[in-house]
Formats: structure tokens, C-alpha cells, sequence
């Protein structure tokens, strides 16, 4: 979380200060700053799915006390790390196409050959952590708090089985194509690149991050965060939820506030529409 914090302090950071000299190395140290800022977030993210079907080595005391048994670096574990990788490289392909949509000529092109790399290293990770997930130790809710009684992780048995994660794929076949849909967005993503379709690129990486977000997610379900050292203890949708009253005042608050979050990004991704072109930079006193 000190990772992320840090890193949405430095990119504005970045962006505000790049040009307030007129220096190569001013301007690339910032520039550094705005890479690492941009990267370190996604591969967080990424690590943390990953370390979900690994299991977090945490507990409870008999009051609900959470005790985090871990270390930093063990979070950084090799299936942790492939996951961050794929985080990143898809991020890398919507900035690449988005490159793509606002600029032209040589920054273009170098937009295409990255969005082009960046796919098919995507879709080679999403098979190798497929593969990876199979050969795993899944964790299978056996029995828990009956309906009607306080649901804690203190009253529920978990039991640990190979290729359990893949039981709600096997249970409901029609699942299977929330993977498929990320494979589909991810090579589509990349013939659309190729033929220089960017927009179409674009939407395809979006139906990419659908599609392995929700595989993610039904492959986990019903849990949320998985206790490596204590599974019994680990929380699901049910013992981690919140009261009714609060899920009813954040059902208004997102009733009220969803659609204005999606009107204002519409209307940044409308300002922000067509080429940008130099002599457009240089005429604008208010550019970066």
C-alpha cells in the first residue's frame, strides 16, 4: 500500500514538474519518475491477485484480531511476479494503443511496435498462469456459519485441494469463456494493432482486462483472501461483508456517484480526442 501511495504522489509529481527546466537530464529524471510510477502500480496489483490463490499467511484471535505472519518479500513470490508481469503488459498495450490514437509519425509507430509486443507477451503469461493455477493447491469452503447467524472465520472449515481452483470452471462450463474472452481481447488487440485499427485495438484490450479480471474472480469465488496459515480462517464474501445498512447507503452512493465518474471520463476522453501535432505543443502555453 506504501508502494501505491508513493507512486500516486510521484506521477503527478512528474507531470507537473518535467518542464520547469530546460534540461535533458531535468526532463529525464522526471521521466523516470513518471515510468516507475506508472509501472510499480500495475505489477502491485498484479502481485496481489497473484498472492490470492497462494494464500496470505494471516490469522484471527478469538476477538477478530488479524495477525500478519508474512514478510514484504515473500509477497514477491514467482507465481506473485508472473501475475504483476501480465498486470503490466496489458497496461502497456492500452497505453500503447491510446499513444496510437492521439499521436502520429514516429511516436506512432513506436506506439504500434510496443501495443504489437506487449499483446503477445500478454497472451503467452495468461497460458503460463493458467497452466500454473492448475497445478495448484486450491482452497474449497467445505462448511461455515449456517444462514441467519453472524458469519466470522472463526466458524467455517476450508480444506486445501489440487486444481481446486478450477472447481467453479468444471461446475458451470459456460465460465470457461471468461478466459477465452480474455485470449480473444488480447489477440485481437493484436491483429487490430497490426492493421493500424487503434480504436478497435483499444475496446479489444478493454474485453482483455474483462475477461482476466473475471477469471480471476470466479476462480477464487467465494473467497477474498485466502489464510496460507490458518485456511479455516480465510475471508469470503460472506464473513468479509459488510453490514446491510452500510451495503444500502454505498448502493445510494453508487447509484449517485457511478454515473458521474463515467459522464466526466467521457468528457475527458472527448476533450482529449484526435492527433496531437508539434506545432499544437508549441503553440499551447498551458502543455507539458
Amino acid at each position: 500500500m506504501l508502494l501505491l501511495l508513493w507512486s500516486m504522489i510521484l506521477r503527478p509529481l512528474g507531470f507537473e514538474y518535467r518542464s520547469k527546466l530546460p534540461s535533458a537530464r531535468w526532463r529525464g529524471m522526471w521521466d523516470w519518475a513518471l515510468f516507475i510510477s506508472g509501472l510499480v502500480p500495475m505489477v502491485v496489483f498484479g502481485a496481489a491477485f497473484g498472492n490470492l490463490f497462494e494464500g496470505v499467511p494471516f490469522h484471527f484471535s478469538w476477538n477478530l484480531t488479524s495477525t500478519y505472519t508474512g514478510s514484504f518479500l515473500a509477497l514477491l513470490n514467482p507465481f506473485a511476479i508472473l501475475c504483476g508481469l501480465l498486470s503490466a503488459s496489458l497496461s502497456v498495450f492500452m497505453g500503447s494503443v491510446t499513444v496510437m490514437n492521439g499521436a502520429e509519425g514516429v511516436i506512432y509507430e513506436r506506439g504500434r511496435k510496443l501495443a504489437r509486443w506487449s499483446a503477445l507477451l500478454a497472451v503467452m503469461l495468461f497460458a503460463v498462469g493458467g497452466f500454473w493455477v492448475k497445478g495448484m493447491q486450491g482452497y474449497v469452503l467445505t462448511s461455515g456459519p449456517g444462514a441467519g447467524v453472524a458469519q466470522t472465520p472463526l466458524q467455517q472449515v476450508v480444506t486445501l485441494t489440487d486444481g481446486a481452483w478450477l472447481g467453479n470452471f468444471h461446475g458451470q462450463a459456460w465460465l470457461w469463456l471468461l478466459p477465452l474472452l480474455g485470449f480473444a481481447g488480447m489477440l485481437f488487440g493484436l491483429l487490430a494493432a497490426s492493421a493500424r485499427r487503434s480504436h478497435l485495438a483499444w475496446w479489444s484490450g478493454a474485453l482483455a482486462w474483462i475477461g482476466v479480471i473475471a477469471t480471476a474472480g470466479v476462480a477464487l469465488f467465494p473467497f477474498m483472501l485466502p489464510s496460507s496459515s490458518e485456511p479455516a480462517q480465510s475471508l469470503t464474501i460472506w464473513n468479509s461483508s459488510s453490514s446491510q445498512l452500510t451495503l444500502t447507503w454505498m448502493l445510494g452512493f453508487a447509484v449517485v456517484l457511478v454515473p458521474l465518474i463515467i459522464w466526466y471520463t467521457s468528457w475527458a476522453f472527448y476533450v482529449m480526442r484526435g492527433k496531437v501535432k508539434a506545432e499544437h505543443v508549441a503553440a499551447d502555453e498551458h502543455s507539458y
